[in-house]
Order: structure tokens, then sequence, then C-alpha cells
């Protein structure tokens, strides 16, 4: 059983007093709990970072969870680059590379150009994001069957086929749809936030983020828990339950204990002179929609409406330059205004 995760994004949501306990405990958890469940790897899919070039407070909270676990953990962590973390020329992975490649670090791994990685009980294909996903697992293809082993895809990318927090399935060009090499046993996604396969292929998954980022990112969160010999994997949330979570009310009397939620807060009725507690670390004000009443009966009003749409229209016909298909347009952007 393997590990995998990514989208930590240490150095996100500023706003919350807290944030930097919050990233440092989610991938505290996911690391012990790979000590705890004793897994033959973790895969990180891309972006620890939220920042292209993190502040050295950021780097500085990275650098201390590697030294603190590099001599607690026995099995390898593979930490991929993502889409925060490169520009043309520069990686936020760099400084950590080069203290794997000289020998400071034993258990992480970076791949910040595409890697093939043999490990006891699987192989992996590291790609990170800029590189092609469907083209360099082909030419590792070969030598990952000869081992006889399972074959894992690491990838960080916005596919075809994802599905968003929003629960829309995402469309793209063909240069963004996984095209599936024959004998991966299973794809570790990163970039969406969402925990759940990529329409269409069953054996690609992201595992979302470890905990939400902001209000608009909803639960469960946590990480898979995949079988490397099948790779159906299995979300695990409860290690992650103590985090404090954020949530989004529209009557305090909702909100959650504050030892355990950051709250936003919709309101209905704007009051500067309201009292909030400690925990609420955003307010939006939401207009509500006044039911309009009236003596007018529905054909009434049915009948002035068309009334004055005809009018309106009868108008513009008399104003010069105005095509059919002006008309068009403004029947489409007033007409619900006048009924």
């Amino acid at each position: 059983m393997f590990i995998h995760t990514a989208d930590w994004h240490i150095g996100a949501t500023p706003s919350i007093v807290d944030n930097y306990d919050r990233q440092i405990q989610a991938i505290e958890t996911c690391l012990n709990l790979g000590i705890r469940l004793n897994v033959s790897a973790i895969l990180v899919s891309g972006d620890v970072f939220e920042d292209y070039e993190p502040s050295q407070y950021d780097k500085d909270v990275f650098m201390d969870i590697l030294l603190k676990y590099d001599s607690k953990i026995t099995f390898p962590v593979i930490v991929l680059e993502g889409n925060h973390s490169t520009s043309a020329d520069y990686s936020n992975l760099e400084t950590f590379a080069k203290m794997e490649r000289y020998g400071k670090l034993k258990r992480f791994k970076f791949a910040i150009t595409p890697r093939y990685i043999e490990l006891p009980d699987m192989v992996v294909t590291a790609v990170p994001n800029g590189f092609d996903f469907n083209k360099i697992p082909k030419q590792h293809r070969k030598k990952a069957l000869k081992t006889g082993k399972p074959w894992v895809v690491m990838l960080h990318e916005l596919l075809h086929g994802s599905v968003l927090e929003s629960g829309i399935t995402k469309k793209r060009t063909k240069k963004y749809k996984l095209v599936g090499v024959k004998g991966v046993t299973y794809y570790a996604c990163g970039d969406v936030h969402k925990a759940g396969k990529i329409a269409g292929k069953a054996n690609a998954w992201y595992s979302g983020s470890p905990i939400q980022h902001d209000f608009g990112e909803h639960l469960p969160k946590g990480v898979l828990l995949v079988d490397e010999r099948t790779g159906k994997p299995k979300l695990i949330t409860k290690p992650f339950h103590k985090i404090k979570q954020l949530v989004t009310v529209t009557d305090l009397r909702e909100a959650p204990d504050p030892a355990k939620a950051w709250v936003k807060y919709k309101r209905e009725r704007p009051d500067e002179n309201e009292e909030l507690p400690d925990h609420v670390v955003s307010i939006e004000d939401v207009k509500v929609e006044q039911e309009v009443t009236s003596d007018k009966s529905a054909a009434e009003a049915e009948i002035e409406s068309i009334d004055r749409r005809e009018e309106l229209f009868a108008f513009l016909k008399t104003v010069k330059n105005y095509s059919e298909d002006d008309l068009r347009l403004a029947e489409e952007l007033v007409g619900d205004l006048l009924q």
C-alpha cells in the first residue's frame, strides 16, 4: 500500500491566523499515517508551495519537516514538481533536490525533471508539470513492465475529465487528454483539490488536497491509500478531522466550536455594530431579493408587460442605424426587466 497526496500549498490562505499550523499539521498527519500503516511509499503529486517564489519562512517550514522526518521514516517520499513550482527557468524545489543529490536527504526524492524510480514494491514514473504525461510513460514502459512490479505514473495537470470542486467535469483540448499507457497500474494525479477519479479512466485519480485551502473548497479532505497491486484507492479522512475546518454559515448560531473551525459569515443584513466571534475571519454581505407584491392580476401584469415591450421596440425602430440584430439583442437584455 502507498499513500497518494498532493497540493499541500504551504503559504496559502494568509487570511487565516493559523494557516501555517494547519498546513504543517496536514503534512505531518500524512507522514505519521504512513509510519503507522507501514506504507511502501508516499507520492506527493505536486504543489508543495503556494507561490512560485515562496518566502523564506515557507521554505523553512518545509525544511523543518524534511529534517524532522527524513531519519524517522523508513519509506521513500517522492515529491513532484507542480504548476505552482516552476517557471521557464526556475524551480522552487531545486534547493531540496540538491540536498537529495548531495546525500543530505535519504528518504525524500524530488522530481523536477522526469524520473524513473524503482522501489522494492513498485516502479514510479514521475512526470513534472509542463512535460508530456502521455509520451514519457511510453518511453519508460518497456523497462517498467520488465520488472514485473506494479507501475505508477505521477503527474500534475488539469486534465480533460477532471471533476472540479463545483462538480463540473472539465473539458479540455487534446493536449490535456490522458491517453493511458498499457501496463500502468495507477495514475497519481495532482492539481485538482477535490479527490476523485478522472472521467473515463478507472485507474487515474486525483488525491485532492489534505485540507481546505479556502472557503470555496468542500469536505471531505484527506489522502488516498492505494493498493499498488490493483490500483484501487480508498479515501482516508479521519486522521485529518482534528485540523481546523473552513465553514460557511448564514446564521452565527450555526457556527461550530471555535476550536474546530474558522468561519465565513454570509449575512443578509449588514450591521456595523454587530459583534462577531473571533473565529469569523471572512464576511460576505448577501443581497436578498424582496418579493414584489401587486394588486394586479397575473393576466393584467402580462398584458401590461407586452404593451410596454412593444412600446419600447417601436421607439427603437425610430432610432437610426438600428439593425434587426440590435433589436433582438435589446429584447434579450431588457425583456425580462419589463416583465
